[in-house]
């Protein structure tokens, strides 16, 4: 005997449970339905089914179940969840793809009248009958649907898309072209002439414009409710000028609903935008056994009808999220003292609304609306009332951030009922973990990673903590495009103030300190939160409160031309020349090896700060140069003397970056002689200071070698990493090749030629003759020691010349030949694109050769399956004498399994063969096969080449 499967044997109110998840999808349970019959009659027994209505679905789903509903009504008896989902017709979408639209449907004339019973049995009011005879809007079948569902406890009306078309940004355009079209898509008629006689073309124009918008609108409107947003809640009941309007007999599907969502309307940034009726939540609230209400949505000023009573309702939970477009002040109270009068028996309410810019400030009404539903309903507790984050606490005084206090206070009791449980239990491995590791672990997470850390241990706080503040930055966000400021006047001022009640506090681990571009731009003429926040930072400097200071970062490049006065002000502020005076003395007390100090800033462009009197420069590491001279020689010199200034008092240097850009293509002959000449001796006198920089590990000359494209700005010999990215010329090349770069590690190339304009030029400024750099042939380099080397990809591969655009002919095989210790890395960016050039080049040889052996075993398939079902053919007429289904079945298998053996036999393998040939030829040569069509008559088949 066959033992019985174990959830066979298991009782049905664990079946009950088990199909009951709401994790479960309409597929599942349809699934689990079709397992056997014990899981048939639980699910069946038990378990509401759910349903999904999906409103203008290109498929029909809607029409189509409820087609099932009109002839089997008992099947919507075991549905207890409906979710609506909102799939519109969009203009948008159909201009791409033209199946994309919904098509009308039609009823048949049994199920019309089953339609029009129903109607009248439920008292269905006769727009909502006609739209849904009219087979466009299926919105208006939910109305329908809830006739056959008499069991639903939960519905959810989705994000509510009102709109029968989305026409987009299209509604905004002028002409009347998209408004034809969607009256075409949509079946409506429209007279394209018109009775307009006048002669005038934009009279014409603007006429027909206005015609073809009303006419689409008005079709709009004819499938949409008269009274109400959406045909649900037209056939509720409700009071219109004092008048009871609507069904007589609650819907079915309404009268046992305990759970009901709404959310919307969907926003389509076009013009024909809809609002929900601010009426129409009272509707809601006023069903019979209704227990929670969660309304997610935005509400009109509209609100002509009243609800059919004052309740009391049994509702126990409301959630009233979003709010009001159009609507001003005193009415918001009043709104929700109508809603208090009618939810009596509220137990639990939580308010976030929204609301419109005629409000002022929204904050003046959340007390008012919370002590509203205080007063009205007496079985509602004051902890059990939030309005957007406030509350009453448990004196009974009102606290805006009421709901940030009760989560704060639920983690914490969540906390220490853990840690009571963890108290009993061996240490976590984190918390047991050296503390000389988990500092290593910290420098690979963000700020923000590293707060999260700090939270989720008491044991990591004080490990945590230091790390937090070890390293301040203001201003670091700064887009160039758009300035904004990034440290605001109500940041600043509440760091100064929790510097005033507390001291310096995390402070003392201070180790870095970053003040980026963003950190001058000042919000508007009344902030001075720079200056606030320098002025504090002075004093915590000067009380000797940041002992572990040892690194500062200044940013004083501001490109934005408006800004320029207002930045050269904030640099000669009171507040600011202490900040530096501070920070200079500090930094005097310090050797190099204990404070280091970055600076970027502009030459000579503003801010025109000189940094040898703010700074001691003496510690000076980081240095990053943007000289922004535009054409001008003259002032490219000026620049050029001016940083040897600065790096003649910056012993201490280890990283320098110079950044520039200048043009010599359209100045005077003479004027670009006399200035290039002095411009040279300018940069002979930095070449001089750079070389005597003992300390300096890198150098990096980006879009600067345009300083003049033929002087080769070299590293000293302590430089380890060199970069160059910018224009050169041949001599410049000529410079590169016979200087060594001795004990140069890293080398970065990126390296552009000179265009023919910028040629003439430099021709005209040397006198010699100006030549193409890919012409040059280096011949040797002297450089030797470099382990890596980047530079820009090359062009070409495996059957071509493999060249470096902007380069020497001959550079990547000097470059190669003389640094042999060049690792693996370094060159897997020359092997890969080779392959992939290589792969290309190959990827056409396949393809031809495939191609051609596929025609030509085509050609052979189609001819021998001729063959085969000719002799087939003759061979079963012969045996048969007749074409029935004997004949029929013997053409369909013999003639395919003949080409089938065949194939296996002898095409396929000959196939195989023919193209392992020819790959093995072909690809070695690099070249697509020579294409040849075999004759038409070789195989005499139509399908012939």
């Amino acid at each position: 005997m066959n033992a019985i499967p174990p959830i066979l044997a298991l009782p049905n109110e664990i079946l009950a449970k088990i199909f009951g998840d709401n994790d479960l999808s309409d597929v599942d349970i349809s699934r689990s339905i079709q397992v056997c019959k014990l899981f048939k009659e639980n699910i069946q027994k038990f378990v509401g089914q759910k349903l999904t209505f999906a409103v203008d679905d290109i498929s029909h789903s809607g029409w189509r179940f409820a087609r099932c509903l009109l002839r089997n009504p008992e099947i919507g008896e075991h549905f207890a969840n409906m979710t609506v989902e909102w799939h519109r017709r969009n203009w948008s979408d159909w201009k791409i793809d033209k199946e994309h639209w919904t098509k009308d449907w039609a009823w048949t004339g049994l199920e019309r009248e089953k339609i029009s019973a129903l109607c009248k049995k439920w008292d269905i009011n006769e727009k909502t009958k006609s739209i849904i005879l009219g087979g466009k809007n299926s919105e208006a079948l939910l109305p329908l649907l809830l006739c056959s569902t008499p069991n639903l406890k939960s519905l959810d009306l989705g994000e509510v898309d009102l709109s029968l078309v989305d026409l987009g940004t299209q509604a905004y355009r002028p002409g009347g072209e998209t408004y034809s079209s969607a009256l075409k898509l949509l079946s409506c008629e429209f007279d394209e002439d018109g009775d307009d006689d006048d002669d005038d073309r934009d009279y014409h124009r603007r006429n027909y414009n206005y015609r073809v918008q009303t006419a689409y609108y008005n079709c709009l409107s004819s499938y949409q409710p008269l009274d109400h947003s959406l045909f649900f809640f037209d056939n509720l009941r409700y009071k219109a000028n004092g008048d009871i309007v609507g069904p007589k007999t609650l819907l079915p599907g309404l009268a046992n609903l305990e759970f009901f969502k709404i959310a919307g309307p969907k926003n389509h940034k076009s013009s024909d935008e809809l609002s929900l009726h601010q009426s129409e939540c009272f509707l809601i609230l006023l069903l019979p056994r209704i227990q929670s209400v969660e309304i997610l949505s935005t509400f009109s000023h509209w609100d002509s009808h009243e609800p059919l009573s004052d309740g009391p309702s049994t509702l126990k939970r409301l959630t009233f999220i979003r709010g009001f477009d159009d609507r001003w002040g005193p009415e918001r109270v009043a709104f929700f003292e109508k809603m208090s009068k009618i939810t009596s028996n509220l137990e639990r309410l939580y308010i976030n609304a929204t609301f419109s810019m005629f409000d002022g400030d929204p904050a003046r009404f959340f007390e008012p609306i919370a002590r509203v539903f205080l007063q009205n309903i007496k079985c509602l507790e004051s902890s059990n009332i939030l309005v957007n984050g406030g509350g009453f606490n448990e004196m009974g005084e009102w606290n805006f951030y009421e709901e940030r206090r009760r989560e704060v206070a639920r983690k914490q009791k969540a906390f220490e009922l853990i840690r009571g449980k963890l108290q009993t239990l061996k240490p976590p491995p984190i918390v047991v973990t050296s503390n000389k590791i988990i500092p290593n672990v910290l420098k690979h997470l963000n700020r923000s990673g590293v707060f999260n850390l700090m939270l989720s241990c008491k044991a990591l706080y004080d490990i945590c903590y230091p790390d937090l503040w070890a390293s301040l930055c203001f201003g670091g966000r700064y887009d160039r495009e758009y300035p904004r400021p990034s440290v605001t006047a109500e940041a600043s001022h509440r760091l100064v103030k929790s510097f005033e009640l507390s001291g310096a506090g995390g402070l003392e681990n201070l180790e870095r300190l970053e003040l980026g571009q963003g950190f001058y731009i000042a919000v508007d003429d009344s902030d001075r939160s720079p200056n606030e926040i320098l002025s504090a930072l002075a004093n915590q400097i000067e009380l000797g409160n940041t002992p572990k200071l040892s690194h500062l970062s200044l940013d004083w490049t501001l490109m934005v031309a408006r800004m320029r006065p207002r930045v050269e002000d904030e640099f000669h502020d009171p507040a600011s020349l202490r900040f530096y005076r501070t920070i200079k003395e500090y930094s005097q007390k310090k050797t190099p090896e204990e404070f280091r100090l970055s600076l970027v800033f502009n030459l000579p462009s503003p801010p025109k700060v000189d940094p040898t009197s703010l700074l001691d420069t003496r510690n000076l590491k980081d240095l990053e140069v943007l000289l922004l001279w535009d054409e001008n020689l003259a002032m490219a010199t000026l620049a050029a003397n001016s940083l040897v200034d600065i790096l003649s008092g910056s012993p201490n240097l280890e990283n320098v970056t110079l950044r520039t850009w200048i043009g010599v293509s359209y100045q005077p002959r003479g004027e670009i002689k006399k200035g290039v000449k002095q411009l040279w001796e300018a940069l002979t006198g930095l070449q001089t200071v750079i070389g005597g920089l003992k300390n300096l590990r890198s150098l990096s000359i980006i879009d600067a070698l345009s300083i003049h494209p033929s002087f080769l700005l070299t590293p000293p010999p302590a430089c380890r990493s060199v970069s160059y990215r910018g224009k050169t010329t041949t001599l410049w090349w000529e410079q590169f090749a016979n200087f060594p770069f001795s004990g140069i590690e890293r080398m970065t190339l990126e390296c552009t030629e000179l265009d023919t304009a910028e040629g003439k030029a430099m021709k005209r400024i040397t006198g010699q003759e100006w030549t193409p750099v890919e012409k040059l042939l280096l011949g040797d380099v002297k450089v030797s020691t470099l382990r890596w080397l980047n530079i820009s990809p090359p062009s070409g591969g495996l059957g071509k010349e493999i060249g470096y655009k902007g380069y020497p002919k001959d550079f990547i095989k000097c470059m190669l030949k003389k640094n042999i210790q060049l690792s693996d890395e370094c060159l897997r960016p020359l092997a890969s694109q080779i392959a992939i050039s290589y792969r290309a080049e190959r990827a056409k040889v396949m393809e031809n050769v495939f191609s051609m052996q596929m025609a030509n075993l085509k050609t052979r398939l189609c001819a021998a399956l001729d063959t085969y079902a000719e002799d087939t053919a003759l061979q079963t007429l012969r045996e048969t004498r007749s074409i029935g289904e004997e004949f029929q079945s013997e053409m369909r298998n013999k003639p395919v399994d003949m080409l089938v053996q065949q194939f296996e036999n002898e095409l396929g393998p000959e196939f195989i063969a023919k193209c392992t040939e020819t790959l093995r030829v072909q690809l070695r040569e690099g070249r697509p096969p020579s294409f040849s069509n075999p004759q038409r008559d070789q195989y005499d088949s139509d399908d012939s080449y």
